[in-house]
């Protein structure tokens, strides 16, 4: 029998376009995840088993990718135990949160939240962690994040000044009304690590190297998405 999923155009959806490992393993769980529940594997609705070698990722980028659905709540990872050929294993249970991005058309029950229900429940799928960085002003946030992907690669910020502050909304201000609203955490999440991936961090002149200050120009920042600047 042949089922389907629906997939949304949505501001995270966008997001993960930044993120394509990200992308391919939440494609992998959603066409996996059980519409019902099922006792022989004691799987719930939304959950699946998942594992790297089974993704066509290595290890290194299905951890990474894993990292990244985690923070932005939209899988949640646990470990099973597994009867296999008489062996109990370990296994990874991956369950799909919500539907921003796919939505697996569950038949039974409210396991996985729609559209409009996600924004009552988000309380319950967000962790301290994550309300404290939501309490965050925008500008410190991407701060914190370009350190955390790119701090050790390029300078760290330690300071968020504020001419720095005005170059972050103004390119907030130009990206708005485009699929990358820079209004949110994940947009600058995105844009760092597929900086970190390419190949922007490669081959620079000895008197330059890209800063936080260069990122965060709007007209250096549009050039980059668009796929315009060229790291000479």
């Amino acid at each position: 029998m042949c089922t389907f999923i629906k997939a949304y155009r949505s501001e995270t959806a966008s997001f993960l376009d930044f993120n394509p490992n990200a992308n391919h393993l939440l494609n992998v769980i959603a066409r996996r995840a059980r519409r019902t529940p099922c006792n022989l594997n004691n799987l719930a609705v939304g959950e699946c088993f998942i594992g790297f070698k089974s993704v066509g990722l290595t290890e290194q980028q299905y951890r990474t990718a894993k990292k990244h659905l985690q923070k932005i709540d939209l899988v949640s990872f646990r470990v099973a135990r597994k009867l296999t050929g008489g062996v109990t294993s370990g296994v990874t249970v991956a369950k799909l949160m919500d539907s921003r991005v796919y939505d697996i058309n569950t038949s039974e029950g409210n396991a996985t939240a729609t559209p409009t229900q996600r924004q009552p429940n988000a309380n319950l799928t967000s962790n301290k962690n994550v309300k404290n960085e939501k309490n965050k002003d925008i500008c410190q946030q991407v701060a914190d994040e370009f350190n955390n992907y790119l701090g050790d690669e390029l300078s760290s910020v330690v300071k968020v000044t504020d001419k720095r502050k005005a170059g972050i909304r103004g390119c907030i201000a130009q990206m708005k009304g485009t699929d990358h609203d820079f209004t949110k955490i994940e947009a600058w999440i995105g844009l760092f690590d597929y900086i970190k991936k390419s190949d922007f961090l490669m081959g620079r002149k000895s008197d330059w190297s890209m800063s936080f200050d260069f990122l965060v120009n709007k007209s250096n920042l549009l050039k980059i998405i668009e796929g315009q600047y060229e790291n000479e």
